[in-house]
């Protein structure tokens, strides 16, 4: 088994723990607090995880990535409705049952 071989397998066992692990959170996060702050809360993350990955990439890569406020604004305004749409589908999942 080459290095790449190897690295790509354990890249594929850690995504799958993260993926299982994310069921565990989810429920235990909604017992715990509502649906639209923990939707809320898991963008939080994703983007400060994302924007930990851009800047490491960066360092390593020697090359910069260059966001402009346009694009930051068109993405958080696009998060939020994208936010409201699902928390919305998902009420009406709610209501419906």
């Amino acid at each position: 088994m080459t290095k790449k071989t190897f690295l790509g397998n354990l890249l594929l066992i850690l995504a799958a723990i993260i993926w299982g692990g994310a069921f565990i959170a989810q429920k235990t996060g909604l017992e715990t607090i509502g649906p639209i702050t923990f939707n809320g809360v898991r963008s939080l993350m994703g983007a400060v995880g994302l924007a930990v990955f851009l800047a490491l990439r960066s360092v390593i890569t020697k090359k910069s990535v260059s966001v402009s406020g346009r694009g930051l604004l068109y993405g958080l305004i696009l998060g939020i409705i994208v936010n409201i749409l699902l928390n919305k589908f998902k009420k009406d999942d709610k209501d419906a049952e």
